[in-house]
């Protein structure tokens, strides 16, 4: 598991840990609906959503996270809840994709951070546990196994990527830290789209759910209906019947 400070959560906020920070911190949804202290918050995940769909990557303020609520972990956050009930694929799409991109950025820069162990460490790791791709840094550059090389390029049609133009030793492909970073934007772009897409499969699920629910209370209400009416009939015609008898008994009597 990759443990994360505030400044990784806002580098990497589609990560598992960031999704607990908004409850381990006490706050609710509805708080920021109506919290006027909390509305920098969504004014900001309405940012991150706007510039996503014009084809921009969001850029990144850290000293925002010196504050008692760090801004920009909570708007990534919002924003992914705005677009779980807004519903619309093309935007989530952009969305995901420009959060790939931004994170991509973050990745390259820790891969390349030769003063501080530690941010390389951690960009390894999450290359690992997502990607299942084991990277290992060597004096100039990084090396993945073969087999995930080819796993992670599958999607690339460029010569460069291809196999027979890199450089290959004991089973290992060579590759740059923006090389290393880039054979997983499409699969970084999958990872974030499908968290909020699997929401929103679930959020349809619950109203065909209720849908159905409906039908069958409906389907229970008409044939109650029809039970009414048809007793209803049967009480008329038994009614009727019983007052020709009586008529006709009236007839005998009086003949």
């Amino acid at each position: 598991m990759v443990n994360l400070g505030n400044d990784e959560i806002v580098k990497y906020p589609f990560l598992a840990e960031a999704g607990k920070y908004l409850s381990d911190k006490g706050f609710s949804l509805e708080q920021f609906g109506t919290d006027p202290d909390l509305k920098k918050i969504v004014e900001n995940a309405f940012e991150r959503i706007i510039t996503a769909s014009e084809g921009r990557i969001f850029k990144s303020d850290f000293s925002s996270n010196n504050s008692a609520l760090p801004l920009e972990i909570f708007s990534f956050l919002i924003a992914v809840i705005l677009l779980k009930l807004s519903g619309m694929n093309t935007l989530i799409r952009r969305f995901s994709l420009a959060e790939a991109r931004r994170a991509e950025k973050f990745l390259e820069k820790d891969l390349m951070n030769y003063q501080d162990a530690t941010k390389t460490k951690l960009s390894l790791q999450i290359l690992e546990e997502l990607f299942s791709m084991t990277v290992e840094k060597t004096d100039k550059g990084f090396t993945i196994l073969v087999r995930d090389y080819l796993k992670h390029s599958i999607n690339f049609y460029e010569r460069e990527w291809k196999l027979i133009n890199r450089k290959v030793v004991n089973g290992k492909v060579h590759l740059t830290p923006h090389e290393t970073v880039r054979l997983v934007r499409k699969e970084l772009d999958r990872h974030i789209y499908t968290k909020i897409n699997i929401y929103q499969k679930g959020r349809k699920a619950e109203r065909q759910k209720g849908k159905r629910q409906n039908g069958k209370n409906a389907e229970r209400q008409k044939g109650r209906k029809a039970e009414r009416q048809k007793c209803r009939k049967a009480e008329r015609q038994k009614g009727r019947k019983a007052e020709r008898q009586k008529g006709r008994k009236a007839e005998r009597q009086k003949g």
